[in-house]
């Protein structure tokens, strides 16, 4: 009897263990069964659905676009040992309200909290040395914080700054404070990104603040510092030695260069002050969102230079003309060269002839020569100077079968051929342009790319003998002819791969006067074929899994894997990766004693189509 009791004592014992092993089992997969945790201890993918997320002690990084779009989450809680944050990581979380950042976080990249309306307070600590922050990106901060003992960074006031307080390092998006002065202590704002401070009205420097001229001429502070869409003036005092200010304009000390014009300063036009010599890069540019009052840009012969950009539109991917204005300057001066500078590149900015140096009123319009597609409008913009003069203008056409304008001054273009438009003030004075009145330009469209060929249509335009296609694979260069077809579509198989392309086609006319415009451009993207691909082999109990890893690739959208079991044989596809920073795969439905071959594809796509690289080299592996 007691040999037999101590045997059910035994295996009563043994049941408990095993049950509590399986309680603690059920446990640590309960804890991680949403998170995708790599072998390095980085949390490569959150797939839940909770509101509140404690991340697992065992991640030591939170990798690229880990938690993105997890639309559900309020809280994301951090454990300690964790140091860096990828790129994107909590972006489109637009719930979220708080991330409980660890003591050990050293550094976290850009765009991390982009699209996180709901975050409106973040307090990084004491060991972080390194911030990325993306000026284009979108987030609901209005306030950040440092750990009081962080020996690099420091904070006032929800805004960020180096330990010393020289350089104001970062300000926050929705900070509600409509004026904001400079600290003493600031030297520096080259990093500030003011950019979206949408609160932010008046700024108001110090004596101390300067800048940096770098070696290309261009300042380090100059407008793209503070588009925000809300500013409405700039003060300065007058013991600093750098900024100047004039009725709320930011200009250098000495007056001679215009460095920022607030994007709501009041008023439809603006003349700027005899004297000055140069425009600044960005110095009459908004963000996208923004609506200018400013309208009308008058530049005096003064003016010799106008930095690149000096009036722009600043886009999340890039940037392009600012056609609410109308810049008006001398006949043949920089302001006409800068207008019409890359007009096959992007649109040219109106322009209108303005000569500072005479006295008395004068009628300007926003055109010179314009040529207007047949059925098209323009509508001319008109000023009475000086300014105050507030005089209505009558319009006439030379030759209203060609061209008539209304009373307001929109131009109709009706058929082909040549007239003179006037506008005439109460006073008499008169202002002419002559109209051209050409082809409609066609609407290109992107009809299907493959890394051979970039096939491309448009719509047949009435009257016209051919078409001219051009492309052009650099913002910086211009469009070049690559070919002239009868037919409405054309197949480019001289592109360069891993680039982008942009296209725009002509009509043309008998005369080749009334060819088209340049239509809108379609601009493709060819990405490049992945690098650095390798492939390596895991043993499990029963099977063999097959790990592929490659280089993210620039232009891509995602990737296609392909599979064979004979290198010259049909390739299958066996997964589309929908993520450009996704470059790794595991393949497990693998039978031993055979060779498997790999071939990769990055694709870009362009609305619902998809655009493919050469495939890579072909890498094989074989399962014992």
């Amino acid at each position: 009897m007691p040999e037999k009791k101590t045997k059910s004592i035994i295996i009563v014992v043994t049941l408990l263990l095993l049950f509590v092993m399986c309680i603690n089992t059920v446990k640590v997969d309960a804890a991680t069964k949403n998170f995708i945790i790599n072998e390095y201890g980085v949390l490569e993918k959150y797939i839940g659905r909770d509101k509140i997320v404690t991340v697992p002690d065992t991640v030591k990084q939170i990798g690229a676009e880990a938690f993105k779009n997890c639309t559900d989450i309020v809280q994301i809680n951090l454990p300690e040992g964790i140091s860096e944050i990828g790129q994107g990581a909590f972006a489109g979380c637009s719930k979220l309200t708080g991330i409980s950042l660890p003591e050990s976080l050293i550094s976290f990249e850009s765009n991390y909290i982009e699209g996180c309306y709901a975050l409106k307070e973040l307090t990084f600590p004491k060991g972080v040395s390194k911030m990325q922050w993306d000026y284009t990106q979108t987030n609901g901060l209005e306030s950040v914080n440092v750990d009081e003992q962080s020996e690099i960074f420091s904070s006032v006031e929800g805004v960020v700054f180096s330990k010393d307080g020289t350089q104001l390092l970062h300000y926050p998006q929705n900070k509600k404070d409509n004026t904001y002065q400079l600290p003493e202590s600031v030297l520096d704002i080259s990093l500030a990104d003011f950019n979206r401070a949408k609160y932010l009205k008046h700024i108001i420097f110090n004596s101390n603040v300067t800048r940096t001229i770098k070696d290309n001429g261009y300042s380090d502070v100059d407008g793209s510092t503070f588009l925000n869409g809300a500013l409405e003036s700039f003060t300065v005092p007058e013991e600093n030695e750098t900024f100047g200010d004039i009725d709320g304009v930011l200009f250098t000390e000495d007056k001679r260069e215009i460095i920022a014009y607030p994007e709501k300063r009041a008023g439809v036009s603006y003349i700027i002050p005899k004297g000055t010599k140069k425009i600044g890069s960005w110095a009459f540019s908004k963000n996208p969102d923004a609506v200018l009052n400013l309208k009308y840009l008058l530049i005096p012969d003064s003016v010799t230079e106008i930095q690149e950009g000096a009036a722009y539109v600043l886009y999340n991917q890039g940037f392009g003309r600012n056609l609410d204005i109308s810049l008006f300057g001398k006949k043949g001066s920089v302001v006409e060269t800068y207008a019409n500078k890359l007009v096959d590149i992007d649109f040219a900015l109106k322009f209108g002839y303005y000569d500072s140096s005479k006295k008395g009123e004068a009628v300007l319009i926003n055109a010179t020569n314009p040529i207007i597609n047949k059925g098209g409008v323009l509508i001319l913009a008109s000023v009475v100077v000086p300014l105050s003069s507030n005089q209505t203008l009558t319009y006439q056409s030379s030759n209203n079968k060609v061209a008539t304008v209304t009373l307001d001054g929109v131009i109709i273009a009706n058929e082909l051929g040549v007239a003179t438009i006037t506008a005439k003030s109460k006073n008499g004075k008169t202002v002419s342009c002559t109209v051209t009145v050409t082809l409609p330009s066609p609407t290109i469209e992107f009809d299907s790319g493959t890394s051979s060929a970039i096939n491309l249509s448009w719509n047949k335009i009435k009257d016209a003998k051919n078409y001219t296609v051009y492309r052009k694979s650099s913002f910086d260069e211009e469009y070049i002819k690559i070919g002239t077809v009868a037919a409405t579509s054309y197949s480019d198989t001289t592109f360069p791969k891993g680039s982008y392309c942009s296209y725009k086609v002509t009509a043309n006319y008998k005369n080749a006067k009334y060819n088209s415009a340049k239509s809108m451009y379609v601009q493709i993207i060819i990405p490049d074929v992945p690098e650095d691909v390798r492939i390596t082999k895991t043993d499990l109990d029963n099977s063999v899994q097959v790990n592929i890893t490659w280089s993210p690739m620039l232009y891509s959208k995602g990737y296609v894997i392909y599979r064979s079991t004979s290198k010259n044989g049909k390739y299958t596809q066996i997964v589309m990766i929908e993520s450009a920073y996704d470059t790794k795969f595991t393949d497990i439905q693998l039978e031993t004693s055979k060779t498997y071959y790999y071939k990769i594809q990055a694709y870009s796509k362009y609305m619902d189509k998809y655009i493919y690289s050469e495939f890579t080299e072909v890498a094989s592996t074989e399962v014992d």
